[in-house]
């Protein structure tokens, strides 16, 4: 019987969960042979690819979850490195994960094709798919009043614990993050806030009764158990998450991705910047004045033409504002979560969530707050695991089309990403 004959292509499961790790074994080939495994899908209709060379062992054997690659997409022994080392084939706009113009519908499973190779010839094939929201998981479009938003809701009757969800400077819906925490058994309302139908295009006088209006909401849904509400969101949405659990006593937890310890303005240009972000009571939250020269440093800092973290470093270098615009983070009425990564290249995360864990500290929070600093990671720190990262490192921004510098690599974003979702799920399930 030749190789051909017999070469395998053996999966721990067809299908698993999105945030489950596949086991993949070759059998059936010559020992030490040298063999190819390449990884396909299409993600946002651009087709995706990945690919690993490996030595089989004296049986004829290759284990991905044992095995590192003589060459390929990753290094390391990873059994899911050919997922988040995929890359696009045919043009990818990479838009800022999670943000989404219009209302997201509930996602298929995710299919792949997995092909064996031997000189480059196929020996074996195998479809397997990965399911992002699981089946009895719900979606409900909220439109009500000014409330734009989807409520996504876990198998089951509740009550369940439940999350606002907030993007950043993407705007549109949080919806991706939303129903993979509703796959883990959080009921999220995706609430969006501006670049989304019937809403403001811009991050500019952003009230939060809007918020509040969506807490009232979403404590009288009847699956909700309204005595456990947190909130979660990155980079803008991540400083907004520390904001409305500063505000508003009935958020129980707080998860802050890539945040900010203090009020930045508008976004996110030049005239934007000269506005409010966020309003309460119809008056503007106290922000970091706009540092004009920023926008003029380009011109003689070659360094921050290509990321936007020089201009925040030039406004952080503004103390006495600093101060004033700092978020009360003290009055958060539960645990605080905060992801970052040491190589932002939008704005200094990790900086600024250390300063947050220092004014806790100085305040004697009472409840358990935690910082995840992964240093080599970028601001997209805290996104979904095993999905394809190099298109994380310098996505396409969905309000001006332009790429985004976030820093960190391919390499480091998987390895944050894993590390910070079994993290987030371990804290939300010990405290909301």
């Amino acid at each position: 019987m030749t190789t051909l004959e017999k070469a395998r292509i053996e999966l721990s499961s067809e299908s698993v969960m999105h945030d489950e790790v596949i086991g993949i074994t070759i059998t059936g080939l010559d020992p030490w042979a040298r063999v190819t495994l390449r990884l396909t899908t299409r993600i946002d209709a651009a087709d995706f690819v990945s690919s690993a060379d490996f030595h089989a062992d004296a049986k004829g054997r290759v284990d991905l979850n044992s095995q590192a690659p003589v060459t390929g997409s990753y290094q390391g022994t990873d059994a899911m490195g050919l997922f988040w080392s995929m890359t696009a084939e045919t043009p990818d706009k990479g838009h800022l994960a999670g943000c989404t113009r219009d209302p997201w519908e509930l996602q298929p499973p995710q299919p792949y094709t997995l092909t064996a190779l031997l000189g480059g010839n196929e020996i074996a094939s195998a479809p397997l798919e990965r399911i992002v929201v699981p089946e009895g998981v719900e979606a409900h479009r909220l439109k009500q009043g000014r409330l734009r938003g989807v409520l996504f809701l876990p198998p089951g009757d509740g009550p369940h614990p439940a999350l606002i969800g907030v993007t950043g400077s993407g705007g549109g819906y949080p919806s991706e993050g939303a129903a993979a925490l509703a796959s883990r058994g959080f009921a999220v309302l995706a609430l969006a806030y501006f670049f989304a139908p019937d809403l403001p295009e811009k991050l500019v006088n952003i009230p939060l009764e809007y918020f509040e209006e969506g807490l009232e909401w979403l404590k009288a849904v009847p699956e909700v158990d309204g005595d456990r509400i947190g909130v979660i969101g990155g980079s803008r949405g991540g400083e907004l998450a520390l904001v409305l659990g500063s505000v508003f006593p009935q958020f129980s937890v707080v998860v802050a991705k890539v945040p900010s310890h203090v009020v930045w303005p508008g976004c996110c240009d030049e005239e934007d910047f000269e506005k409010p972000s966020w309003t309460w009571r119809g008056k503007p939250l106290t922000a970091m004045p706009a540092p004009k020269i920023a926008y003029r440093a380009v011109n003689y800092w070659p360094e921050v033409r290509d990321d936007w973290l020089g201009l925040y470093w030039l406004g952080l270098g503004n103390v006495e504002a600093e101060a004033a615009a700092a978020i009360p983070v003290e009055k958060i009425n539960g645990p605080v979560l905060m992801i970052s990564g040491g190589d932002d290249r939008c704005w200094p995360a990790s900086y600024m969530a250390d300063l947050v864990m220092e004014r806790l500290e100085a305040n004697d929070f009472p409840h358990q707050h935690i910082h995840l600093r992964y240093d080599d990671s970028g601001h997209a720190a805290g996104s979904l695991p095993y999905w394809p990262t190099a298109r994380l490192v310098n996505p396409i921004h969905p309000l001006n089309e332009e790429p985004i510098a976030l820093g960190g690599t391919a390499e480091s974003l998987a390895r944050s990403s894993e590390d910070s979702w079994k993290r987030t799920l371990e804290f939300l399930g010990e405290y909301l």
